[in-house]
């Protein structure tokens, strides 16, 4: 099943649209469907619960699992917890941060004015899966030094020594959260949660990139750049209006394989355009 949109009715409506505004609608726009509930930033809760029910059974007929909400929609939390109460995925661009973790890293080695191959990174990781395995490979054949913190040694042993073996290349792997970060100019946070990260001593000046959620730091003594979102340079032809550009790309990528995805995304010349810093 492809990929929804969801998003809020036009407030400028014609007379005859104003009659049908609490029907919703199913549209086909720009090759997506586009399901439009009658609901804006004014509609009062009961009727938001009502219309989220409606929605909900809506989506159960056409056995939707994954859903892009529009810019205003994602504001509506009684729309965002009646979907995640039935198990729908709505679509928050960390899929694609993560696919673009390496073009991250060169981005903000850019914004530095350095190369990345003058530059020690730390990964801090514990899910040992494809996308983190082949991220990792493709930043250690470019940086000057790279460290592995994880609590899970021992999963990324066979790593360590195909790098090595094969590559030619020596990264270190340790769960030394104390002291291999402290050397790193850029900290790539694939899947730490908030309150380990913020248990470490991070170092003063450094660039913290979270790829898998939004984290806050608390250490007092950090005093550098935080990022946990962004946003993309995209072709016209995949806009659509009220829809954040990330989330649009990531519904386009979303069921394709690893390789399949980053393979349009080079061919699609995807590339950030800004992050947010938080």
């Amino acid at each position: 099943m492809d990929v929804l949109y969801i998003k809020e009715k036009d407030e400028n409506l014609t007379l005859k649209q104003k009659i049908t505004f609490n029907k919703i609608e199913q549209n086909i726009i720009d090759n997506k469907e586009v399901i439009c509930i009658p609901i804006n930033d004014k509609t009062r809760i009961k009727k938001n619960n009502r219309v989220s029910k409606k929605l909900n059974k809506l989506l159960y007929k056409k056995c939707a699992k994954n859903v892009v909400l529009s810019n205003a929609l994602l504001k509506n939390e009684i729309i965002k917890n009646s979907l995640y109460a039935e198990n729908i995925n709505i679509l928050d661009g960390r899929k694609l941060f993560n696919l673009l973790a390496k073009q991250a890293v060169e981005k903000v080695c850019k914004l530095a004015n350095k190369q990345i191959e003058e530059i020690e990174i730390s990964i801090l990781v514990n899910d040992y899966d494809e996308t983190n395995m082949k991220n990792i490979i493709s930043i250690a054949k470019d940086v000057k030094r790279l460290n592995i913190v994880t609590n899970h040694v021992e999963k990324f042993n066979n790593l360590q020594d195909y790098l090595y073996d094969e590559l030619g290349i020596l990264i270190k792997i340790s769960n030394n959260k104390k002291k291999d970060l402290l050397n790193s100019k850029i900290i790539l946070n694939m899947d730490f949660p908030e309150e380990i990260l913020n248990k470490f001593r991070l170092p003063q000046k450094s660039v913290i990139i979270n790829l898998s959620n939004e984290i806050n730091i608390k250490t007092k003594q950090f005093n550098g750049i935080n990022i946990n979102y962004y946003n993309i340079y995209m072709k016209d032809k995949y806009k659509l209006q009220g829809f954040n550009d990330v989330l649009i790309y990531e519904a386009l990528i979303y069921d394709l394989k690893k390789d399949d995805a980053s393979e349009k995304i080079l061919k699609d010349k995807i590339r950030y355009r800004i992050f947010y810093r938080k």
